[in-house]
């Protein structure tokens, strides 16, 4: 059963950090419809350094590092499965064993992002590719682990000014699918719905869905995200 929408009071981008992706085990899965992101020849066209960019367009969704208009956040939930959008990207978060949704003070996002290190994986070519991000000191509690190097795999953030919701997965087994569109996500019949009800006649609207059965295109997931343009 597909549960309540739920539409938070605040205005969000989502930020997504492929240096903590696994490009085998394919964490994320990226389509478009239609959606054209900022010119990389403006300055300030990303959210992202560079060696952020770079692996994202190895893995072919470069566009994904583009800032977009902060928007509404949407949350929809079924089973094992949460949908967020805000603004031009609709994130699906399959969850794993470890994955967590964690809140934080937009200052102590930027000071984990801000600093990585290799991953923990004994292959050191898998621990170069896997990264993981720093946990400022004051952040942990004494005594608490009997190592000195606190560390985090954040895989993706919706940020706004006074907020941010980081996605989290250790053993990076969380699977994310994004759908990016050049019309903004909302929870009804505006210009894209996600409210699951059947489709809308307007020809502005999208819809998202949320499948399960053995129809399902990646088993891996054990769930397939269809979108369908209205003409």
């Amino acid at each position: 059963m597909i549960s309540d929408i739920v539409l938070l009071c605040s205005s969000d981008s989502l930020e997504i950090a492929p240096i903590t992706h696994s490009t085998r085990l394919g964490t994320l899965t990226a389509e478009t419809l239609s959606f054209t992101p900022s010119s990389r020849e403006d300055a300030n066209w990303s959210y992202a350094p560079d060696h952020w960019v770079d692996r994202a367009d190895e893995n072919g969704w470069g566009y994904l590092m583009s800032r977009t208009e902060p928007c509404p956040l949407v949350c929809l939930s079924r089973a094992k499965l949460l949908l967020m959008a805000a603004g031009h990207h609709a994130m699906v978060i399959c969850f794993a064993l470890e994955t967590s949704i964690i809140g934080m003070s937009p200052d102590n996002y930027h000071r984990m992002v801000s600093v990585d290190y290799a991953g923990p994986n004994a292959d050191n070519m898998k621990a170069e590719d896997l990264r993981t991000f720093h946990i400022p000191k004051d952040l942990t509690v004494d005594n608490s682990s009997p190592r000195d190097l606190r560390t985090i795999k954040i895989v993706a953030a919706f940020v706004s000014d006074e907020w941010v919701w980081t996605i989290n997965d250790w053993t990076t087994l969380v699977r994310l699918y994004v759908l990016s569109t050049d019309n903004q996500w909302s929870a009804v019949g505006t210009n894209t719905d996600i409210s699951g009800s059947e489709p809308d006649p307007n020809p502005r609207i999208c819809q998202i869905r949320i499948r399960f059965g053995s129809d399902t295109d990646n088993p891996r997931i054990g769930c397939l995200i269809s979108a369908k343009a209205q003409q």
